[in-house]
């Protein structure tokens, strides 16, 4: 799954960058005239767009992919390891970092730490599940989810913004005081007209194609996720869900046991009592 999280990533760089290079050629065929200001506005939303990706790919998919990349490392030796369930467990629990990425390393050494305080206390609980430290908040966090659930709506804010600027740039020197001054600015109102289509159409398409990328990014790394969460659970250790019930029987079984051990002591002081007042009895 990490492999398939790095190759998506590499495909969905190329996808934009070939978007990016199809919009510089559709704005630079569609420019006409002496100015260069239309295909200056569009270059401006290229280069807004394409910052965005850059934050996006830099610190959105490049942290998630190493997480990724982690959960699926540890998921592969867990499945493929020959050590029985007591043996695994010893050597997870000893080795408090055992991805190699701080953000699940620290949340594991917190279960750690929860399972071995528990256990020390032999309490009902005297467990608590791998689920409830390494869950999809991690993967919230390394995708940074409320900057990437934005994106998608930025991209397309970006196209009505400059829609309304070509819009703008159009109108600016148009006269429809007389025929001959509507006829000469109608260069100037076709070329703000064209940026206002071109960039609402290249911002829906980083907007669907954002959507489409990020989404089955988020899906993938959740899979991951669940792969080493039933890894973890079959070979290392088992999840928490009946370990109340599972006390309860050790704690009667014991309470039952500690029973007939008081009935047999109870039994024996009467038997030695009636056996002491019987005795000048039968002297």
């Amino acid at each position: 799954m990490g492999k398939h999280i790095k190759t998506w990533n590499l495909l969905s760089r190329l996808l934009f960058l070939l978007v990016f290079v199809i919009s510089l050629g559709v704005f630079f065929m569609t420019h006409t005239g002496d100015s260069w200001v239309d295909f200056a506005i569009n270059m401006a939303f290229d280069a807004i767009a394409v910052l965005f990706l850059v934050i996006y790919f830099e610190t959105c998919a490049r942290p998630l992919a190493k997480t990724v990349w982690a959960l699926d490392s540890v998921t592969r030796d867990i499945q493929s390891s020959g050590e029985d369930q007591k043996t695994l467990w010893n050597r997870y629990s000893r080795d408090i970092a055992p991805f190699g990425c701080r953000r699940l390393d620290e949340r594991y050494a917190s279960y750690i730490q929860e399972t071995q305080r528990l256990q020390r206390q032999n309490t009902l609980t005297a467990d608590c599940d791998i689920e409830d430290y390494i869950d999809e908040n991690v993967i919230y966090d390394a995708v940074n989810k409320p900057f990437c659930d934005q994106l998608g709506g930025i991209m397309s804010g970006l196209g009505i913004l400059f829609t309304f600027i070509g819009l703008v740039y159009g109108l600016r020197n148009f006269d429809a005081s007389s025929v001959d001054l509507m006829q000469s600015s109608t260069q100037a109102l076709m070329a703000g007209i064209k940026i206002a289509f071109l960039t609402s159409i290249f911002g829906l398409i980083y907007s669907l194609l954002f959507n489409l990328v990020y989404k089955n990014l988020v899906r993938s790394s959740v899979q991951a996720l669940r792969d080493f969460q039933d890894a973890y659970a079959e070979r290392v250790r088992p999840s928490n869900e009946h370990a109340a019930e599972n006390a309860m029987l050790r704690m009667q079984s014991e309470q039952n046991a500690a029973l007939e051990r008081f009935g047999a002591s109870v039994g024996e002081q009467v038997s030695e009592s009636i056996i002491t007042l019987m005795q000048p009895m039968v002297q």
